[in-house]
């Protein structure tokens, strides 16, 4: 599988420290690691082997990996791949310790003249650009476009090794480089963009940033902050970067979130092991589907995952900003954990490798892949299909090219993101079988533990994210169905007459959801926000992609 440069600094999983809000002639430390949003300011990479600091302006820079040797900054969304349209940029310096020789693969001690190196590098396309300040100093930039692999690689041409292993570029990918010579040592600055048409306008934030460097120690760095590590089984969203940002900014720089994506990988059981995590205490704080809690033997937000009952981005904003939250969410106590807010991650749809699943008879004895709940096996029996768990990713997409699985239950942000228009042609968009939320979930000893203002700057955050999570969803589920579509995905429409079959199959499943006192009152209340109108799908189709 390719691994893009912007991809492989957005998949790396740790964790890190925000340095705390001050008045800008302070100079912070940058965190250690981990994706972390930064308020604007001076920081110092006093870990960097070559010293420097830069100034950030604005909330759109984080911190994705920060080592002795390699710093990556990220600008835009949370990931280059995660919705049609997201535009991520990303900056890295760089000072080697080995490069990859590019005759061999082998590595080596890097050239004296990094910068003729790369120039000579057969394997890249390299033309000298104008100049640029990088802090006060004068380089040349390097503009660089992919030519061939290099021999240790099967796809992409490598360059250098950082922390996470091989650096460099792939195909179709561009990038802009310059080399600083700093204490007899070569420092490398890259910066590219997702998708690669945005790299023009990304260059001038890139240049922006170049010119605050300055190389050397700096003193009065501030002590560092309270650091709570947030964990999730999913890519980082822009809705948890908003949340760390959030408490940060309410916290005045005392309390900082870093985020620890795609815990766990793609195993079927990776949401199960974050509320076993956070439960334990190993996470201070999740973003958990609220849908694998009923696992752990918390029923109280089964009502939120009813089938067919919540089917638009506006219902899920109702119930956000509702006490119906709080209610549902009030089964964690006895785990030992405190959810501090709900927010809207998708809407699930059933996804077809070879046909659209639009009517009992088409769910009738297929195999269908659901993440681990209780409640989605539930619902899938129930319309007369096999529920399968094989993961997802790439696990998933295999399951769907070989048959092991005949559709899955998903939603059209995962579908783009993952590339399952590749191996399965058929998504039905008025069958909403139910939603996906997120409780931001707390261990209750840790947020007993933290100071007043700290837990409240936490529960500020959490009820502005609510509502920040549904401004944008319906918005981007249109643009990834026109990108799906354009990629051959055909979406199906049920007819009314095979809706209300399908809704009618799950009558044994309300009987036991209403078999519980607080789950029918939660089901109540949203059929009354329901029933206040105004809530349609609203998803948009283009029509040459309807059938």
């Amino acid at each position: 599988m390719r691994r893009p440069v912007v991809q492989l600094a957005l998949g790396l999983l740790s964790a890190a420290a925000l340095a705390p809000a001050a008045p800008a002639a302070t100079v912070r430390a940058l965190p250690t690691a981990g994706e972390t949003p930064l308020l604007p300011g001076t920081y110092a990479a006093n870990r960097f082997t070559a010293p420097l600091s830069l100034s950030v302006k604005g909330n759109a820079w984080r911190l994705e990996h920060n080592t002795r040797r390699a710093i990556f900054l990220l600008h835009g969304a949370a990931c280059c791949d995660q919705n049609a349209g997201v535009r991520t940029g990303i900056l890295a310096a760089i000072q080697p310790r080995r490069v990859i020789d590019p005759r061999s693969g082998k590595e080596r001690r890097p050239p004296r003249n990094l910068g003729r190196w790369l120039r000579r590098n057969p394997h890249l396309k390299v033309v000298r650009g104008p100049r640029l300040r990088v802090g006060g100093r004068i380089v040349r930039r390097l503009d660089v476009d992919f030519r061939s692999r290099s021999p240790d690689n099967e796809e992409c041409a490598n360059l250098v090794v950082v922390s996470f292993g091989p650096f460099g570029v792939c195909p179709e990918e561009r990038g802009r480089m310059a080399v600083v010579q700093v204490a007899g040592r070569s420092v490398l600055f890259f910066w590219t963009a997702a998708p690669g048409a945005t790299l023009p306008r990304f260059e001038g934030r890139a240049r922006s940033l170049l010119r605050t460097v300055r190389f050397g120690r700096r003193g009065g760095l501030a002590p560092r902050p309270r650091v709570l590590v947030i964990g999730n089984s999913d890519p980082t969203s822009d809705d948890e970067l908003f949340f760390a940002r959030e408490a940060a900014r309410r916290s005045g720089g005392a309390l900082q979130v870093s985020l620890r994506s795609e815990l766990y990988g793609d195993k079927p059981d990776s949401e199960q092991q974050v509320a076993r995590a956070v439960q334990a205490g190993r996470l201070p704080l999740a973003w958990d589907a609220t849908r694998v809690w009923d696992i752990e033997g918390v029923l109280s937000f089964q009502g939120l995952q009813a089938p067919f009952l919540i089917d638009s981005v506006a219902l899920m904003d109702r119930v956000i900003a509702s006490p119906l939250a709080t209610q549902a969410a009030s089964g964690l106590a006895a785990k030992g954990v405190v959810s501090l807010g709900l927010a809207a991650v998708n809407l699930r749809r059933p996804l077809g490798a070879k046909r659209p699943f639009r009517s009992l008879a088409d769910f009738s004895g297929a195999k269908v892949n659901i993440v681990s709940s209780n409640l989605s096996r539930a619902v899938i029996t129930a319309l007369g299909a096999t529920p399968k768990e094989v993961g997802g990713g790439e696990d998933l997409a295999e399951a769907l090219r070989t048959g092991k699985v005949d559709a899955a239950e998903t939603a059209i942000d995962v579908v783009f993101r993952n590339g399952y228009s590749n191996v399965a042609k058929f998504m039905t968009s008025n069958v909403v079988l139910f939603p996906k939320f997120a409780s931001i979930d707390a261990n209750a000893k840790l947020l007993d533990g933290l100071a007043a203002p700290l837990r409240e700057a936490l529960a500020g955050a959490a009820a502005a994210t609510g509502p920040h999570s549904t401004a944008g969803l319906a918005g981007l589920q249109d643009a990834d169905a026109a990108a799906l579509c354009r990629q051959g995905l055909r979406f199906a429409s049920a007819s009314q007459a095979e809706l209300d079959a399908l809704a009618a199959a799950e009558k044994p499943v309300y009987d036991t959801l209403a078999a519980d006192a607080g789950t029918a009152s939660l089901l109540d209340g949203i059929r009354a926000l329901k029933q206040q109108g105004g809530v349609s799908a609203g998803l948009t189709v283009p029509a040459n992609c309807e059938g």
